[in-house]
């Protein structure tokens, strides 16, 4: 279905991913397409009602052999469709983690105030790349007067022999 109606989107990202990455972007059949994530405009939305995390969905998966020796690099992409001008962007701390386990101690740091974030902001049309390696978390929308729905189209690209693999 996305395949469907979405091929001139996912071509166009492809082509820019492998402009700023060197190398070649391809889908693996058994994974997921990028999807969306789309937020109405509402209250709720307003608050921090996204998780903080850090991206590890490559570590789910059977890479069957593809995955560069010792080489686990990961990116992940938001292209913001719509309603970037309403404030929406993504946090960052300066913390990463290399085991989950971990997580406990920084989010008693979070609640505590002791680590300050920085907050890049989105632009509708405009890729944003990062490893996912570094604690974040969505920030959805500052004003719901402002504007409408909140949209963007999210995916994960995971390192391989052939190049970098697009999955959700």
């Amino acid at each position: 279905l996305l395949d469907e109606h979405f091929t001139l989107l996912y071509r166009q990202l492809i082509d820019c991913l492998e402009k700023a990455l060197g190398d070649p972007v391809y889908f693996d059949p058994r994974l997921c397409r990028p999807g969306f994530h789309i937020y109405l405009r509402d209250k709720a939305f307003t608050q921090d009602v996204a998780s903080v995390h850090f991206d590890r969905q490559h570590e789910c998966i059977d890479w069957l052999g593809e995955a560069d020796a010792g080489d686990h690099t990961v990116q992940t992409v938001t292209l913001p469709l719509m309603g970037a001008e309403n404030g929406s962007g993504i946090r960052f701390w300066d913390m990463k983690s290399e085991r989950e386990g971990q997580m406990a101690p920084v989010v008693r740091m979070l609640l505590m105030g002791a680590a300050e974030s920085i907050v890049c902001p989105y632009q509708d049309g405009t890729a944003f790349l990062h490893s996912g390696q570094n604690l974040h978390q969505a920030v959805l929308m500052d004003d719901i007067e402002s504007g409408g729905p909140r949209i963007t189209l999210q995916g994960h690209l995971f390192r391989t022999r052939r190049g970098w693999c697009l999955y959700w």
